[in-house]
């Protein structure tokens, strides 16, 4: 799952010259926090689970490489 966030982020950053991407996610894999966005917004195993509004901007990842 990583690799693939990987491939998908140097696309986003280098063929296509994205300046910012942004997610919502559980895990981090390299973005920074910048707010709550939903609270309870979907189900896993009957747990409801939040839903956290993550940026990485090309500088980022080029620095995080």
């Amino acid at each position: 799952m990583i690799e693939a966030v990987r491939a998908v982020l140097r696309h986003c950053f280098t063929a296509i010259d994205m300046h910012r991407v942004e997610v919502t996610i559980e895990p981090k894999l390299g973005f920074v926090r910048e707010s709550r966005l939903l609270r309870d917004c979907f189900c896993v195993n009957g747990n409801f689970r939040s839903v956290l509004m993550y940026g990485l901007i090309k500088l980022d990842w080029h620095d995080a490489k």
